[in-house]
């Protein structure tokens, strides 16, 4: 489905801020599309950063031991905020 620019300023609420009267089409989506891939590499290397203190722990051990700040030295016996 092809939206004139009018309609696709009205179709994605979310990133208003970006559209600018003078934008085809062409390159509001391509706006949207790269805001979002951004989104999710910086989500997957934030997740991942967090993650490596616990991975491969028993889930029995964090219920008792929980995690509640940064740690270092855990699978790959790295310094805290590394």
């Amino acid at each position: 489905m092809i939206y004139s620019t009018g309609e696709l300023a009205n179709f994605s609420p979310r990133y208003h801020f970006l559209y600018e009267p003078s934008m085809s089409c062409r390159a509001y989506v391509k706006l949207v599309i790269t805001d979002q891939v951004f989104g999710a590499v910086m989500g997957t290397c934030v997740g991942d950063a967090l993650g490596v203190p616990v991975e491969f722990v028993n889930r029995n051990l964090l219920t008792a031991k929980p995690i509640i700040g940064m740690i270092g030295h855990g699978t790959w016996d790295h310094p805290p905020g590394t």
